[in-house]
Protein backbone atom coordinates (compact mmCIF):
# COMPACT_ATOMS: atom_id res chain seq x y z
CA UNK A 1 0.00 0.00 0.00
CA UNK A 2 1.40 3.40 -1.01
CA UNK A 3 1.94 5.85 1.84
CA UNK A 4 0.96 9.41 1.00
CA UNK A 5 3.82 11.79 1.68
CA UNK A 6 2.81 14.79 3.78
CA UNK A 7 3.92 18.15 2.39
CA UNK A 8 6.32 20.06 4.64
CA UNK A 9 4.89 23.48 5.40
CA UNK A 10 7.18 26.51 5.10
CA UNK A 11 7.63 29.11 7.82
CA UNK A 12 6.83 32.73 7.05
CA UNK A 13 9.64 35.01 8.35
CA UNK A 14 8.29 36.89 11.35
CA UNK A 15 9.17 39.35 14.10
CA UNK A 16 7.52 39.60 17.51
CA UNK A 17 6.74 43.32 17.58
CA UNK A 18 4.16 45.21 19.59
CA UNK A 19 3.24 42.15 21.66
CA UNK A 20 1.31 43.25 24.76
CA UNK A 21 0.63 40.50 27.27
CA UNK A 22 -1.45 42.95 29.30
CA UNK A 23 -3.96 43.32 26.46
CA UNK A 24 -4.78 39.79 25.22
CA UNK A 25 -6.75 39.45 22.04
CA UNK A 26 -7.19 36.56 19.61
CA UNK A 27 -6.36 37.28 15.98
CA UNK A 28 -6.13 34.62 13.29
CA UNK A 29 -3.33 35.24 10.80
CA UNK A 30 -4.68 35.04 7.24
CA UNK A 31 -3.35 35.84 3.79
CA UNK A 32 -5.27 38.59 2.01
CA UNK A 33 -5.70 38.66 -1.78
CA UNK A 34 -4.88 41.80 -3.78
CA UNK A 35 -4.68 41.59 -7.56
CA UNK A 36 -1.15 42.59 -8.66
CA UNK A 37 -2.65 44.28 -11.72
CA UNK A 38 -4.31 46.82 -9.41
CA UNK A 39 -1.00 47.91 -7.92
CA UNK A 40 -0.06 51.12 -9.73
CA UNK A 41 2.62 53.57 -8.60
CA UNK A 42 0.08 56.19 -7.54
CA UNK A 43 -2.46 53.65 -6.24
CA UNK A 44 -5.13 54.84 -8.68
CA UNK A 45 -5.26 51.85 -11.05
CA UNK A 46 -8.74 50.46 -11.70
CA UNK A 47 -7.60 47.61 -13.96
CA UNK A 48 -7.27 44.88 -11.33
CA UNK A 49 -9.50 41.84 -11.03
CA UNK A 50 -11.23 43.38 -7.99
CA UNK A 51 -12.94 45.93 -10.23
CA UNK A 52 -13.00 44.16 -13.62
CA UNK A 53 -14.39 40.80 -12.43
CA UNK A 54 -16.43 41.41 -9.29
CA UNK A 55 -17.95 38.67 -7.15
CA UNK A 56 -15.41 35.99 -6.20
CA UNK A 57 -12.76 37.87 -8.17
CA UNK A 58 -9.84 36.08 -6.43
CA UNK A 59 -10.78 32.78 -8.15
CA UNK A 60 -10.69 34.34 -11.63
CA UNK A 61 -7.56 36.26 -10.68
CA UNK A 62 -5.62 33.02 -10.11
CA UNK A 63 -7.08 31.50 -13.31
CA UNK A 64 -5.61 34.46 -15.20
CA UNK A 65 -2.16 33.54 -13.86
CA UNK A 66 -1.97 36.35 -11.34
CA UNK A 67 -0.65 35.80 -7.81
CA UNK A 68 -3.01 37.76 -5.52
CA UNK A 69 -1.75 36.22 -2.27
CA UNK A 70 1.90 37.30 -2.56
CA UNK A 71 3.66 40.61 -2.87
CA UNK A 72 7.12 41.69 -3.93
CA UNK A 73 8.53 42.92 -0.62
CA UNK A 74 11.58 45.21 -0.92
CA UNK A 75 14.50 44.07 1.26
CA UNK A 76 17.50 46.37 1.51
CA UNK A 77 21.06 45.01 1.49
CA UNK A 78 23.62 47.66 2.51
CA UNK A 79 27.38 47.19 2.30
CA UNK A 80 29.65 49.84 3.83
CA UNK A 81 32.26 51.49 1.62
CA UNK A 82 35.44 51.69 3.72
CA UNK A 83 38.32 54.03 2.90
CA UNK A 84 41.65 53.60 4.67
CA UNK A 85 43.30 56.83 5.76
CA UNK A 86 47.04 57.62 5.61
CA UNK A 87 47.30 57.23 9.37
CA UNK A 88 45.82 53.71 9.23
CA UNK A 89 42.31 54.61 10.35
CA UNK A 90 39.39 53.16 8.44
CA UNK A 91 36.39 55.35 7.72
CA UNK A 92 33.00 54.41 6.33
CA UNK A 93 32.46 56.97 3.58
CA UNK A 94 29.19 55.64 2.20
CA UNK A 95 27.16 52.58 1.42
CA UNK A 96 26.48 50.46 -1.61
CA UNK A 97 22.83 49.49 -1.49
CA UNK A 98 20.83 46.90 -3.38
CA UNK A 99 17.09 46.40 -3.06
CA UNK A 100 16.00 42.78 -3.42
CA UNK A 101 12.35 42.06 -4.20
CA UNK A 102 11.36 39.04 -2.12
CA UNK A 103 8.14 37.12 -2.83
CA UNK A 104 6.21 37.23 0.42
CA UNK A 105 2.64 36.32 1.47
CA UNK A 106 0.41 39.26 2.38
CA UNK A 107 -0.31 38.30 6.02
CA UNK A 108 -2.82 40.25 8.11
CA UNK A 109 -4.46 39.74 11.50
CA UNK A 110 -8.20 39.05 11.60
CA UNK A 111 -9.97 39.48 14.98
CA UNK A 112 -11.37 36.14 16.11
CA UNK A 113 -12.14 36.56 19.81
CA UNK A 114 -15.62 36.07 21.27
CA UNK A 115 -15.80 39.85 21.79
CA UNK A 116 -15.19 40.53 18.08
CA UNK A 117 -18.39 39.70 16.19
CA UNK A 118 -18.68 36.47 18.22
CA UNK A 119 -15.52 35.15 16.56
CA UNK A 120 -17.01 34.71 13.06
CA UNK A 121 -14.90 37.37 11.31
CA UNK A 122 -12.28 34.91 9.87
CA UNK A 123 -15.06 32.86 8.23
CA UNK A 124 -16.54 36.04 6.78
CA UNK A 125 -13.17 37.08 5.34
CA UNK A 126 -12.58 33.60 3.92
CA UNK A 127 -15.91 33.05 2.18
CA UNK A 128 -16.80 36.60 1.11
CA UNK A 129 -13.39 38.21 0.56
CA UNK A 130 -11.12 35.34 -0.55
CA UNK A 131 -8.74 35.34 2.42
CA UNK A 132 -6.85 32.07 2.98
CA UNK A 133 -5.25 30.40 5.97
CA UNK A 134 -1.47 30.03 5.62
CA UNK A 135 -1.66 26.19 5.46
CA UNK A 136 -3.86 26.48 2.34
CA UNK A 137 -0.88 28.06 0.55
CA UNK A 138 1.81 25.76 1.93
CA UNK A 139 2.80 27.78 5.00
CA UNK A 140 2.58 27.00 8.71
CA UNK A 141 -0.33 28.55 10.57
CA UNK A 142 0.81 31.07 13.16
CA UNK A 143 0.15 31.85 16.80
CA UNK A 144 -3.27 33.47 17.30
CA UNK A 145 -2.23 35.90 20.05
CA UNK A 146 -2.43 39.47 18.75
CA UNK A 147 0.84 40.69 17.18
CA UNK A 148 2.53 37.28 17.58
CA UNK A 149 3.38 35.57 14.29
CA UNK A 150 5.32 32.59 15.70
CA UNK A 151 4.70 29.56 13.41
CA UNK A 152 5.66 27.11 16.17
CA UNK A 153 2.24 26.53 17.71
CA UNK A 154 2.48 24.41 20.87
CA UNK A 155 -0.94 24.83 22.50
CA UNK A 156 -4.07 24.00 20.48
CA UNK A 157 -7.13 24.82 22.57
CA UNK A 158 -10.80 25.79 22.31
CA UNK A 159 -9.65 29.37 22.76
CA UNK A 160 -7.28 29.19 19.77
CA UNK A 161 -3.74 28.08 18.93
CA UNK A 162 -0.78 29.64 20.73
CA UNK A 163 2.98 29.38 20.91
CA UNK A 164 3.24 29.37 24.72
CA UNK A 165 1.21 28.43 27.77
CA UNK A 166 0.82 31.95 29.17
CA UNK A 167 -0.84 33.17 25.97
CA UNK A 168 -3.12 30.11 25.92
CA UNK A 169 -4.16 30.71 29.55
CA UNK A 170 -4.88 34.40 28.97
CA UNK A 171 -7.08 33.65 25.99
CA UNK A 172 -8.84 30.86 27.91
CA UNK A 173 -9.64 33.51 30.54
CA UNK A 174 -11.09 35.72 27.82
CA UNK A 175 -13.23 32.86 26.47
CA UNK A 176 -14.51 32.07 29.98
CA UNK A 177 -15.14 35.75 30.78
CA UNK A 178 -12.63 35.76 33.64
CA UNK A 179 -11.65 39.35 34.42
CA UNK A 180 -7.92 39.36 35.07
CA UNK A 181 -6.56 41.76 37.66
CA UNK A 182 -5.04 44.86 36.09
CA UNK A 183 -3.34 46.73 38.95
CA UNK A 184 -2.21 43.92 41.24
CA UNK A 185 0.48 41.91 39.40
CA UNK A 186 0.70 39.23 42.09
CA UNK A 187 -3.05 38.57 42.05
CA UNK A 188 -3.03 38.54 38.24
CA UNK A 189 -0.24 35.93 38.24
CA UNK A 190 -2.22 33.78 40.71
CA UNK A 191 -5.31 34.03 38.46
CA UNK A 192 -3.32 32.95 35.39
CA UNK A 193 -1.66 30.06 37.30
CA UNK A 194 -5.08 28.76 38.33
CA UNK A 195 -6.39 28.55 34.76
CA UNK A 196 -6.39 25.03 33.35
CA UNK A 197 -5.71 24.84 29.61
CA UNK A 198 -7.19 21.79 27.92
CA UNK A 199 -5.50 20.96 24.64
CA UNK A 200 -7.52 19.61 21.73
Amino acid sequence: MAVEKKETLKEIPWEKTGLRMSAPSRTVKMIMPVCPESQSEDGSSQSGCETSVGGAWWVECEKRGHDPYHQAKPVSHRTPVVREQEDGRQLIVGYDEEIELVRSPRVIQVPAGVRSNSGWWPDNKRFFHGYKFPHELGYKDMCEFRNCYDPNVRFKTKAGNYCNEEQAKMMAADLRHINLEVYNAEKRADQIDAINVQQL
